[in-house]
């Protein structure tokens, strides 16, 4: 994609391939995730809601410190807990010490307490998967919980609307927010739960940019073959998961650009042997030493390897200030996009505004 960009379509032989495979993958990781709930990426992973705790009372407050009276503090119904104290409108985050005592995120506030008062301990915020980049376009069918063999879907609100409507007594979850804490995204929850239960939530993972290697050579190589041998190489230093991604394999002399002949890795077995999927169709390779690419590619169909490289050179022929080619080159991506659009199926994807490759989409906050 980056040979076809920078020599076939900008043919820009200045040498600058770093520029072009940051705008591959910009395309790629950024502009063409923001159109479309993708279903060959599209994940669903779970939440553990933690019950709400209100067993024994608060004894005593002092600056940071809560003691607590016939409590049974632990660090899973407490840690990182929502503490509300009844009579009070403070809400502190509680830092877990011990069965009897929490340490609060800021000084109590109000007069101190002395005697045995109500409290509750709750949580309204989960972390998400590491990989997490957003939930899918329908906010209001992206979270929810099984109730009677039926799904109950959490409703979305803005952060503004959920901070100024959120409750702080514990009951079943009705609404939801998604903020960055710390450049970590959490799921806020509204009512708090009561219960301990399972949250579904559907979403688009951030894309790991695709990237090469190319580093030694290639000594032997059988024409039908699939075993293929290098020299100063570190082939499962990069090929390192062939579960989640795909990795593509070519001899540099087979073609490059749109002449490319590449064939799939299945594994790699050290840092000198690799075996392909398909067998090598090319010209046997004995005792040499012939540079080679490796690709860790699109997790993307690959039709819409096209797209990537029009919407790239879309992106580099602004620098060149050719309207005619960023007129074209655009029509294609959208072409494409579109037509990967109707093979989704999905009606709601009709109605969303769509995107162009000028602007800044799919930023994740």
């Amino acid at each position: 994609m980056v040979e076809r960009c920078q020599k076939e379509l900008v043919r820009d032989n200045s040498g600058s391939e770093e520029k072009y495979k940051g705008r591959i993958n910009d395309i790629y990781t950024i502009d063409l995730p923001s159109h479309i709930d993708w279903r060959h990426i599209r994940k669903e992973a779970t939440i553990s809601t933690v019950a709400d705790y209100s067993t024994g009372d608060i004894s005593a407050t002092s600056t940071t410190t809560i003691t607590g009276a016939s409590t049974s503090w632990t660090s899973a119904n407490s840690n990182n807990l929502l503490l509300k104290v009844s009579g009070y409108d403070e809400i502190y985050r509680c830092t877990y010490v011990s069965a009897t005592s929490l340490t609060i995120d800021r000084s109590w506030v109000g007069t101190d307490i002395s005697s045995n008062t109500d409290y509750s301990l709750y949580q309204d915020r989960y972390a998400l998967a590491s990989d997490y980049d957003r939930l899918i376009l329908d906010p209001d069918k992206s979270i929810y919980y099984w109730s009677g063999g039926q799904r109950v879907y959490l409703k979305y609100r803005d952060i503004d609307t959920f901070e100024a409507k959120q409750v702080y007594t514990p009951n079943l979850p009705a609404y939801y927010t998604v903020k960055w804490i710390s450049g970590d995204p959490y799921i806020y929850i509204d009512p708090p739960d009561t219960s301990a239960r399972t949250l579904f939530y559907i979403y688009m993972p951030t894309l790991s940019r695709m990237s090469e290697y190319v580093t030694g050579t290639i000594t032997t190589l059988a024409n039908g073959g699939t075993a293929v041998t290098g020299s100063g190489t570190d082939f499962d230093g990069f090929v390192t998961d062939t579960t989640t991604y795909d990795y593509y394999f070519r001899l540099d002399r087979d073609g490059t650009g749109s002449a490319s002949k590449w064939y799939k890795i299945s594994s790699a077995s050290s840092n000198t042997a690799l075996t392909l999927s398909d067998t090598y169709e090319g010209t046997a390779v004995s005792a040499g030493t012939l540079v080679f690419t490796i690709s860790h590619v699109s997790s993307l169909p690959r039709g819409l390897d096209l797209a990537i490289v029009y919407g790239a050179a879309t992106t580099s022929a602004i620098d060149q200030t050719n309207k005619t080619q960023i007129q074209g080159w655009a029509s294609l991506y959208e072409k494409i996009v579109g037509q990967y659009r109707a093979v989704e199926g999905k009606l709601e994807y009709g109605k969303q505004r769509v995107h162009t490759i000028y602007e800044r989409s799919g930023v994740r906050r």
